[in-house]
């Protein structure tokens, strides 16, 4: 097929992708996967997080390059449940919503991970629940674990209306995999997981027993089951171990800085667009 007769728009997961004639191919592409229609696609070696660019080999010619849109900047997680839910949640079902948020990290469509610790979880969802006033201090009372069972029944509703908005991608599992050998200013990290990682990314390291402080880490290479990286902030003191759990360090943002809001659900309903995909009168979702 010649390069002229390339597909001007392909779908990877939930996620368009334009054609970028000027898109120069990497000198070491990385598979990433299928596109929606089931043919190969790659990304530049590291790239496969973030996969701005993506490249589809038409048939003799060299790879062809596709580009994806940026989310709104300073999207928060918060932005996205307001953006998931058109009428205020009933406070099981907002208890149930933080449990999802507990368990996973929202990923958006450029790799990033949004998270944070229970009170910025609990700040997104209290923006919807219906009643908001007592909701952190009840959430407060409630193990991660009692969030996560109490989630269960309404596991696959909650979630499906946050995938239902435009700029996510998926829900993650935040482990990555443990700490396999230390060396003066490197570790080496082993993948217990297929999620993919960028160089540059940031991780962070936990104590198997509460000996040490949670140490951020940085990617510095990565490999097929092994990854190595270094330390984030250089001037600090830290003490690890072998064995230590590795987590994805998820972006905790209270409020979106200035972003638009994300399109909602509903809007989707009303033009006609699947909201499966996200869709919405003015979106570039197909």
């Amino acid at each position: 097929m010649p390069t002229r007769d390339a597909p001007h728009r392909i779908l990877i997961g939930r996620v368009p992708y334009d054609r970028a004639p000027a898109a120069r191919a990497p000198v070491v592409p990385e598979p990433l996967g299928d596109d929606a229609e089931g043919r190969p696609v790659y990304v530049e070696a590291g790239r496969a997080n973030s996969r701005k660019l993506v490249f589809l080999p038409i048939g003799e010619a060299p790879l062809v390059g596709y580009v994806r849109a940026d989310p709104p900047e300073g999207l928060s997680l918060a932005d996205v449940v307001h953006a998931a839910f058109d009428e205020p949640l009933p406070r099981p079902d907002a208890l149930c919503m933080l449990g999802v948020l507990a368990a996973k990290h929202v990923v958006l469509v450029d790799g990033t991970r949004l998270g944070g610790p229970r009170e910025i979880l609990t700040a997104a969802v209290a923006g919807v629940a219906l009643e908001p006033a007592g909701f952190g201090a009840q959430a407060a009372r409630v193990p991660d674990w009692a969030l996560l069972e109490a989630a269960r029944p309404r596991w696959d509703a909650l979630a499906a209306r946050l995938l239902a908005v435009r700029w996510l991608r998926e829900l993650a599992d935040p482990e990555f995999g443990f700490v396999r050998a230390i060396a003066p200013g490197a570790l080496t990290l082993n993948r217990t997981t297929r999620d993919p990682v960028d160089v540059d990314q940031l991780l962070v390291v936990r104590s198997q027993d509460c000996s040490h402080d949670d140490l951020v880490v940085r990617v510095s290479e990565v490999g097929v089951r092994v990854v190595q990286a270094v330390q984030a902030d250089l001037g600090r003191e830290f003490c690890l171990a072998h064995g230590d759990s590795v987590e994805f360090l998820p972006v905790a943002k209270t409020a979106g800085a200035g972003a638009s809001p994300p399109a909602k659900p509903a809007a989707a309903a009303d033009s006609g667009a699947d909201p499966a995909l996200g869709g919405s009168a003015d979106s570039p979702w197909p």
